[in-house]
């Protein structure tokens, strides 16, 4: 979630409905608009207009066609903005989805959001099928009936950006799942970051800064992530704005974890006491890499495990890496990449960075 506040006044807050000429009025709840589709490379996409006199109708519900099911329904909601002071789609319902090995299962959704007559999309919302579950970048799915030829799920998106009522039409497309969408994924595959996966976990880790979700995947920003011209991938900098004090000094979160699915926290429980910018810390949080902002400082073992398949990630030199782990209130636990070894710098050290992320 942003930091623009959500809330709703009744049990369901919808977008104020934009009135039309009668004959363009919708009725009923669900729509029995089948979308007209286009067959490219095997995938179909379906131009979907709920309301050819207006923008699209939130609360309401429309029949789709894709390539992987013949129909299911999706119904937009919309939530109130205080920050800005208007109304955002905040959520998508799917239902009747043929998510069995007959229709989607493997298959990627990606959904366009188009004004009334430009080709720019608003925004993309792409919802994978990994497997074992459905997941989305673009916030949390809450699914029953995974599968089956009838079910439904519906996703909250964690930062509502697009404005309701600019939403005239979408598209829907489907096609099979990778790694970057939302698939399943090997080590060397490129993740959902535009990075590259080097840990794939045999049953799922806690992750996330609280580690009350779920991973299966690290994955490490490319050889390119800094921008470096020197032939060197990764900057060279001081862990912490803070070199003295023990990370939760006089209250908060520690950074002392050292196992997989732990740097995310350390590297948030850093930050929060020392926000100084270019440092280690800090500046693996500003990646921004796929346009996702939960990039983090590795922690001792994920670094190591970094180390493992630097060739297949790439752009590594041969000097020591920083971790998110504090070996002591002055010193952070490193690994040596010109042989896998561990020890502890200080953290007013120069040492280089590899910003990673988890899911």
């Amino acid at each position: 979630m942003n930091n623009e506040d959500q809330y709703h006044d009744d049990p369901v807050m919808e977008a104020p409905i934009k009135k039309s000429k009668s004959k363009n009025r919708l009725f009923g709840l669900v729509l029995s608009c089948v979308a007209a589709g286009v067959f490219v490379n095997s995938t179909l996409a379906g131009n979907i207009s709920l309301n050819s006199g207006g923008s699209v109708e939130f609360g309401q519900g429309v029949l789709s066609a894709t390539a992987c099911d013949g129909n299911f329904t999706i119904k937009p909601a919309s939530s109130f903005a205080n920050a800005t002071g208007n109304f955002k789609l905040s959520s998508l319902e799917i239902s009747n989805l043929d998510s069995s090995s007959n229709g989607c299962a493997g298959k990627a959704l990606t959904i366009n959001f188009y004004g009334e007559t430009s080709t720019a999309s608003l925004g993309s919302i792409i919802i994978a099928d990994g497997g074992t579950s459905f997941s989305s970048s673009s916030g949390s799915i809450a699914a029953s009936g995974y599968g089956t030829s009838s079910t439904t799920l519906t996703l909250t998106l964690s930062s509502p950006a697009i404005i309701s009522t600019s939403i005239f039409r979408f598209t829907v497309e489907s096609k099979l799942s990778s790694c970057a969408t939302g698939g399943l994924c090997n080590v060397g595959d490129t993740g959902p970051g535009g990075g590259i996966v080097f840990y794939k976990a045999v049953s799922a880790f806690a992750c996330g800064p609280t580690r009350t979700a779920s991973c299966y995947y690290l994955e490490a920003a490319p050889g390119t992530w800094s921008g470096l011209t020197n032939g060197d991938a990764d900057l060279s900098i001081n862990w912490s704005g803070n070199t003295v004090d023990a990370v939760g000094t006089g209250g908060g979160d520690t950074a002392t974890a050292t196992a997989i699915g732990w740097g995310y926290r350390n590297t948030l429980a850093a930050v929060a006491q020392s926000g100084t910018a270019n440092k280690a810390i800090t500046v693996a949080r500003a990646y921004r890499g796929g346009g996702l902002s939960d990039w983090f400082l590795p922690s001792k073992d994920e670094l190591n495990q970094l180390y493992t398949n630097k060739t297949v990630v790439g752009g590594f030199s041969t000097q020591s890496y920083w971790s998110s782990s504090e070996y002591s209130s002055t010193r952070i636990w490193m690994t040596a990449f010109n042989n896998g070894g561990n020890w502890d710098n200080g953290k007013d050290g120069a040492d280089r960075i590899r910003p990673v992320r988890a899911f």
